[in-house]
């Protein structure tokens, strides 16, 4: 008998804890086929968020509220939130905003299984949409060079030059199923071993940089 993955999500909260409340209550505790651990790290935010947080899922035993002592970024919130799913014992870390939408509540087993079929895969993440089309800028891209962050450093300049810059991103198409290998995917939702190789997982504002398009 299979045995369900333990998935560990951390989500970094500043300020805006309805929107952290919303989405694990709608979204992340409807996930199916996992044995889910959720910890939400308040980044020392300067309103009633912490609290809020604690009375809010007071009775629910799978989602943990910590505080930072002091806001070093959101890299460093997610690497408080891994640490301490470290001592929960889970197996997957899912790194996640709280202001996306899941409609598949088996979008995380479906993740897990794509990743135990790939070879070597650091991240994964699913097709990223956007007003109900896939968004090819925003799901994955290729490598960015000194050129293309230059284009892309304002709207005005990523639109002006977007017959050059689609070159970076990929042709993603809803109907496949099976998974494509790319060279960046977005901050914004991702599936990770723990460990990997051997070696606790530790985010840092590189990884950020290349896997969450900066506008």
């Amino acid at each position: 008998m299979d045995i369900d993955p333990k998935i560990g999500a951390v989500i970094v909260n500043y300020v805006n804890y309805p929107d952290t409340v919303k989405y694990v209550k709608d979204h992340l505790l409807d996930q199916k086929d996992i044995i889910l651990e959720i910890v939400i790290v308040d980044n020392n935010s300067p309103n009633e968020s912490y609290e809020e947080l604690l009375n809010e899922f007071r009775s629910n035993t799978s989602v943990n509220i910590i505080r930072s002592e002091c806001n070093r970024g959101y890299a460093a919130g997610n690497n408080l939130g891994i640490k301490y799913l470290e001592i929960k014992e889970c197996d997957y870390i899912l790194v996640t905003n709280n202001d996306i939408q899941i409609e598949d509540n088996f979008l995380l087993s479906k993740l897990y299984k794509a990743y135990l079929s790939l070879d070597k895969a650091a991240f994964i993440s699913p097709v990223m949409m956007v007003d109900g089309k896939i968004s090819t800028e925003f799901s994955a891209w290729k490598l960015p060079n000194k050129t293309k962050e230059i284009l892309s450093s304002t709207r005005l300049c990523s639109y002006l030059a977007h017959p050059f810059l689609k070159r970076f991103f990929y042709q993603i198409e809803i109907e496949r199923e099976k998974s494509i290998k790319v060279d960046c995917i977005s901050g914004s939702f991702f599936l990770v071993l723990l460990h990997y190789s051997g070696k606790l997982i530790i985010l840092t504002i590189i990884h950020f940089y290349i896997m969450k398009k900066i506008f």
